[in-house]
């Protein structure tokens, strides 16, 4: 039976461990958001009049005590509580966790920085 081996020089050696160790963060880091939004929160629709016109406004709604509150103020809650990752980051994983569009296997809609 032959065997397939891949060739590492030392140089590309620092690079290929921290992709890894940059995936490993990433995809953790996501499943710990997504776990307290599921958990902890729920997408909700807020119907204000304006000018005898109604307009529906994206809100966030508390299971604990349901309360509304908006995306920004979510988000800002969140800088707080993983303090190190980026608002562009959670902005994403918010918005992707809100409209449905993180796949099985925990990928988002783009592909973020942690620190942007």
């Amino acid at each position: 039976m032959r065997t397939n081996r891949i060739l590492i020089k030392e140089t590309q050696l620092p690079v290929i461990k921290k992709f890894i160790q940059e995936s490993n963060i990433y995809d953790r880091n996501v499943k710990v958001i997504l776990k307290d939004l599921m958990t902890n929160y729920e997408p909700a629709v807020e119907k204000k009049e304006y000018n005898n016109e109604f307009f529906e406004e994206l809100r966030i709604n508390k299971k604990i005590n349901n309360e509304i509150i908006s995306p920004a103020n979510l988000l800002t809650y969140f800088k707080h509580k993983y303090n190190g990752l980026g608002s562009e980051f959670l902005t994403l994983v918010i918005s992707d966790w809100y409209f449905n569009r993180v796949t099985d296997d925990l990928k988002l809609s783009k592909n973020v920085s942690l620190d942007k």
